[in-house]
């Protein structure tokens, strides 16, 4: 019985008291929303176990010490919605790193009196109001407007993208007049070229109620529990999204879960909020070749990551003051 409801939650759909038969390419689509979803889970299941087991005791931890690996900025032939993520990531650390660095060194001098000239350094706010701003809208925001229409493709996105800031000349974003399915954000890192397609599709959670319902009856404790915790989540997104009022959703009377640039933005907002929140230590890698080759250096490869991750500024801001520094208890002693 089990598997029968599986495969009927899998391959059809209900409209009221009916159910229609999916299209193969449709059933498919299904199939990966679900593979998606039970990696999904699983994936923060695991993460929530070893955190529970890693706890000491059963008070929170107020000393600690936290290791961040940041991933690389990614430029592939083909860049989707997955790499805006990633990229847009590496803006907020990269901006979090320049305002640590530059305002907390001029804080310094300023307090102990040490003469200094200000050292200009890039300034990616204006990508990242690009990515993500309430008002006017990024590019994060009008893809949730773009998901809760019923008439909806990446072409009328892609088109909402261009008025609202090709129109407008953004320093940071360009069309494509002779392939009209790209765009380009010209980052700290450089120019990337985005193509539009599927960038809704990737956007929404596409896994249906009705299989919802089947895998949170699985006979399979883990299974059932995956889908519990996921559909805990998405009411406690959906609730969020809508200002915090249950049932104040697009719907009109439910909560809808946000796309996956909204929920990727809040947690990269959370992140960032706790490392404002402690004393952080930068390590930069630089790649020496593209090659992923021993003994091997590109010297104008790694003189480009130099120059876009701030690490000139950074020296000569510190080279303004003073670079050895000793406690007050050391240089007594």
């Amino acid at each position: 019985a089990e598997h029968f409801a599986f495969v009927k939650a899998m391959t059809s759909f209900a409209v009221r008291d009916m159910t229609a038969a999916l299209s193969v390419e449709k059933a498919g689509k299904n199939r990966d929303a679900y593979i998606k979803a039970l990696f999904a889970a699983l994936f923060d299941w695991i993460v929530n176990r070893i955190n529970s087991v890693a706890r000491i005791g059963k008070e929170e931890c107020v000393r600690y010490i936290s290791i961040l690996d940041i991933f690389g900025f990614e430029i592939f032939e083909t860049n989707s919605l997955e790499q805006l993520c990633i990229n847009f990531a590496n803006e907020k650390l990269q901006r979090n790193f320049t305002m640590t660095t530059f305002n907390n060194e001029e804080g310094l001098y300023a307090d102990e009196g040490i003469q200094f000239e200000h050292i200009p350094y890039i300034d990616n706010q204006k990508v990242l109001d690009l990515i993500d701003n309430k008002s006017p809208p990024g590019l994060l925001q009008i893809i949730e407007e773009e998901a809760r229409l019923p008439n909806k493709d990446d072409s009328t996105l892609l088109a909402k993208f261009n008025t609202a800031f090709a129109s407008t000349e953004h320093p940071a974003y360009s069309i494509h007049f002779k392939t009209p399915t790209l765009f380009t954000i010209r980052h700290y890192a450089g120019s990337v070229v985005y193509a539009s397609a599927s960038f809704l599709e990737k956007s929404v959670d596409l896994i249906s109620p009705e299989l919802v319902g089947t895998l949170l009856r699985s006979e399979k404790k883990l299974v059932a529990e995956l889908f519990a915790q996921e559909s805990a989540r998405a009411v406690t997104d959906g609730t969020k999204a809508a200002g915090g009022k249950p049932g104040g959703g697009a719907a009109g009377g439910s909560t809808r879960k946000p796309t996956i640039g909204t929920m990727f933005a809040r947690q990269l907002s959370g992140l960032i909020e706790l490392i404002d929140g402690t004393t952080a230590r930068y390590v930069r890698c630089i790649k020496p070749n593209n090659a992923k080759r021993s003994d091997l250096w590109e010297q104008q490869l790694t003189l480009e990551q130099l120059r876009y991750s701030g690490v000139f500024e950074a020296v000569a801001i510190r080279k303004c003051g003073y670079p050895f520094r000793l406690r007050h208890i050391q240089f007594v002693n």
